[in-house]
């Protein structure tokens, strides 16, 4: 069974690791950063004119964590129930799907 506390944070020596809201300023930021990015590598595939993607608000059982580097965000990532299922004794909803987006720096 995964668990997973909530107000997780990891460190290492540069890297700091924060849990956020999936809809603040640095979670969007990142976000929006790798969306533009997608659009210049693979134009073919975005629809001109789509709107920009967004985050769901939080979710039970769900977390969005942003990487940052020397306090500025660099990278981002979410664990969430594949089946949508909040059933701690369900043992399907114990599968977590991993989204990352690292993002170049300038």
């Amino acid at each position: 069974m995964c668990l997973l506390a909530r107000n997780s944070r990891f460190v290492s020596e540069t890297l700091v690791i924060e849990e956020v809201d999936p809809q603040g300023p640095e979670a969007m930021s990142l976000l929006r950063e790798a969306a533009l990015e997608a659009r210049s590598l693979y134009p073919e595939l975005i629809v001109p004119g789509a709107p920009m993607p967004t985050n769901p608000p939080r979710q039970e059982r769900a977390v969005y964590f942003v990487a940052f580097l020397a306090g500025t965000p660099v990278g981002c990532g979410a664990l969430r129930p594949l089946n949508g299922s909040t059933d701690a004794d369900d043992p399907t909803s114990v599968c977590y799907e991993k989204r990352l987006m690292p993002v170049n720096q300038p």
